[in-house]
């Protein structure tokens, strides 16, 4: 069993047909809808929107250098009010436990606004009623979350 190598001479013939052209040309009107036109207050809207994006960019290095210098300690303010927030939290707690063990006067929870100077601090006012503390710290809490929701949202803000 020999067997030849065939130099291609036997091999069938391929014929390559030229593709006649369609009938009906294509056009864009055939191939695709045409899109609506946007009317021309949506036009001046986008325009609006970029001329602002474009008057916000900065104009040079040193503007860069200040926004990013005000996110950085609006971010810094921010990580002091969680955590203020987080002390309120917990000083909160503690006089709820103390409120219900007491009737209205406190022996270990006080508030004082003091006068601060260079050398002392001298009480101006006290109270050491726990509801009255209460809610004082509650009250704080929510003007803490109020502002911590306005320095996420300038942080998240760009140019």
């Amino acid at each position: 069993m020999t067997q030849k190598k065939s130099d291609g001479q036997n091999a069938p013939k391929l014929e390559v047909k030229k593709q006649e052209a369609p009938k009906t040309p294509v056009t864009e009107k055939t191939a695709e809808k045409p899109k609506e036109k946007p009317s021309y207050e949506e036009l001046l809207a986008k325009l609006e929107v970029l001329e602002k994006a474009r008057l916000n960019k900065p104009a040079n290095i040193q503007e860069v250098i200040d926004f990013y210098e005000q996110k950085k300690a609006r971010i810094n303010q921010l990580a002091v009010l969680k955590n203020h927030k987080e002390s309120l939290i917990n000083a909160r707690a503690s006089t709820q436990e103390a409120q219900r063990n007491s009737d209205f006067e406190g022996q270990t929870f006080k508030l004082s606004f003091m006068t601060n100077s260079k050398y002392s601090s001298e009480p101006l006012f006290n109270i050491s009623n726990l509801g009255i503390i209460e809610d004082c710290t509650e009250f704080l809490i929510k003007r803490i979350e109020v502002k911590v929701q306005q320095l996420e949202a300038e942080i998240k803000a760009d140019f």
